[in-house]
């Protein structure tokens, strides 16, 4: 049985500059993998120098490396005025694990002088890990951005009865994505290969992300497709397994939950696999208004004294919207959009304004009792707990609209360029829309 498919390869004409030439050898279209990867192959030559790296990304993010210089003497010949055209050769394992279940992916070279250009693209199918497990503690995924008032949904949910959760307040486990992290890096070639072909064993991680680990290199090509597949699937289980013996540990004898709850981020792989591995996975969707969450991240910021939330990457604010709160806001759209009715949107300004109304709709998604009785009973034991330490307004109330006092004019134009669309699909008014009634 197929568990890789590859549907679709194109090469990028190098259109003259600094590339002589390139081309992605294979995977040919409708090739087949018996494992969770595939093996990208291919050559580029750049007219100056060596290239240094390909790198295979998806989303804009990277998804397997390697450095070029394999031997392809078919290019020294074809080049043969280029030194070094008869090492610019590559060879790249790619993990499907590391991939969404339908990918798109983008191959792009670099130089050692920020040179970089992209080559080719290729889109293929993976097939689903297993679903097992009925019995276990099934994720209940929080999918959200920071301060969106996760950590209120997260410990809301955690009163719930059928669920539990790690210390919300003091801390932000993420015991989910330790173990499927855990189970991708064990999955992919680099790794599970080093088992067959151990390398210098005083090195504490011989056996984790080895670049000189490819297919072939144990010389049984049926026992690798095994390591490749079929064992894989059992790390999935040990995974799994960890997992729901942490949570029955942390739930102690007074019952087992339904529901382990934490939080994850719409660029993260790992909902979709923990979708895979468990039958009964509830994924919920929380959005805030981006304006005011951008808001509250300067705030927070301002407080702690350092720049947290991926803000120090960007020169100034204006240039943290176009990009990190940009993507982000435009991959939780893409994330509701994929997961359709099998996610549950919970906006942050219902669950404060209507805390009983929200709440008892996730309740009835999570086919729970979302009688009165219930509903209170969770907000009452939910309200109990302090929000001090993670409040940069005196009530949660006042952290609602707050960008139409906070905003600067100039930032507010940014936010009206970059995030009305998302913001209008998402419910919100458009920037522009004040904009024009000041």
């Amino acid at each position: 049985m197929a568990l890789v498919e590859i549907t679709r390869v194109e090469q990028r004409e190098s259109a003259g500059g600094r590339l002589f030439g390139s081309r992605l050898d294979g995977p040919k279209p409708q090739a087949r993998s018996g494992t969770y990867s595939f093996e990208l192959i291919g050559w580029a030559l750049a007219e100056a120098a060596p290239l240094t790296k390909v790198e295979v990304l998806q989303e804009g993010r990277v998804v397997a490396e390697a450095e070029l210089g394999e031997a392809r003497p078919d290019i020294g010949t074809a080049f043969a005025a280029v030194a070094h055209a008869g090492e610019c050769g590559f060879r790249v394992p790619v993990s499907a694990l590391d991939l969404r279940q339908e990918f798109e992916l983008t191959v792009i070279v670099r130089g050692a002088d920020g040179f970089h250009a992209p080559i080719g693209e290729l889109a293929g199918e993976r097939a689903p890990l297993p679903a097992a497990g009925e019995e276990l503690i099934q994720p209940l995924m929080v999918n959200t951005i920071g301060r969106s008032g996760s950590t209120w949904l997260v410990w809301l949910l955690s009163c719930l009865p059928e669920a539990v959760a790690f210390s919300p307040w003091a801390r932000d486990a993420r015991v989910g994505t330790y173990w499927t992290s855990t189970l991708q890096a064990l999955a992919r070639p680099q790794s599970y290969l080093a088992q067959l072909v151990p390398g210098p064993l005083e090195r504490r991680d011989w056996w984790l992300e080895r670049p000189d680990l490819r297919p072939g290199v144990g010389g049984d090509s049926e026992l690798e497709d095994w390591l490749g597949g079929e064992a894989v699937e059992s790390l999935a289980q040990l995974s799994q397994a960890r997992i729901d013996a942490f949570y029955t540990r942390l739930a102690g004898p007074e019952g087992r939950p339904r529901f382990f709850v934490e939080k994850y981020l719409p660029y993260q792989l790992t909902p979709d696999l923990l979708t895979e591995m468990y039958p009964g996975a509830r994924e919920v969707i929380l959005v805030r208004d981006f304006r005011d969450m951008l808001c509250s991240i300067i705030a927070f910021n301002r407080k702690r004294g350092w720049e947290a939330f991926g803000r120090a990457e960007a020169a100034d604010d204006a240039e943290y919207v176009q990009t990190t709160v940009a993507n982000s806001a435009r991959r939780l759209l893409r994330r509701l959009r994929e997961r359709g009715d099998a996610a549950h949107l919970v906006r942050y300004e219902d669950l404060i304004r209507e805390p009983a109304a929200t709440l008892g709709a996730t309740m009835r998604y999570l086919a729970l009792d979302a009688g009165e009785e219930a509903v209170a009973a969770t907000l009452e034991r939910a309200e109990a707990e302090s929000l001090d330490e993670h409040r940069t307004t005196e009530k949660a109330s006042a952290s609602i609209d707050r960008w139409k006092r906070d905003l600067s004019p100039e930032l507010a134009a940014v936010c009206a360029e970059v995030l009305d669309p998302v913001l209008t699909e998402f419910g919100y008014e458009p920037t522009l829309a004040l904009a024009s009634e000041a």
